[in-house]
């Protein structure tokens, strides 16, 4: 519950307690961003029906045929609610999600994902990278 309303927040707290905001939204806007991800990654294939390709997978469990080399895979499969990311997984990630930028920009800001899609991943992969090279935790809450 983030500030009275369901939603998701990810964060960064320094060592000085002052919490970095990775992103605050609604769950459905966080597992649209992943299906985006996840086609732009090429780990799902882009089809029109690629947003319910990646919701079946996740609710099925069935997501067996991914790269679970590509560090993205932890990151789409991770909790949507809680749980952490450890600095040595925030920095692959964040590698991973550079990568992709440039493919985001055929997804539209819509819904609950009101700002740039590629702008909103450009501000969680410099996030993620902080954590990295600061050495800490991203988290989900």
């Amino acid at each position: 519950m983030v500030s009275g309303v369901m939603g998701l927040q990810i964060v960064i707290q320094n060592s000085d307690e002052r919490r970095v905001e990775l992103f605050r939204g609604a769950y459905s806007a966080w597992l649209r961003l992943r299906s985006f991800w996840a086609e732009a990654a090429e780990i799902i294939p882009t089809t029109e029906n690629s947003h319910q390709t990646f919701l079946a997978a996740l609710r099925s469990g069935d997501c067996g045929s991914w790269a679970h080399q590509d560090p993205l895979v932890s990151l789409l499969l991770h909790s949507d609610c809680d749980g952490e990311i450890l600095p040595a997984e925030a920095g692959a990630m964040a590698v991973r999600l550079y990568e992709i930028v440039p493919k985001l920009s055929r997804y539209p800001a819509d819904g609950h994902l009101r700002s740039s899609i590629q702008e909103l991943t450009r501000t969680i992969a410099d996030g993620f990278d902080n954590a990295h090279e600061l050495e800490l935790t991203v988290e989900f809450k």
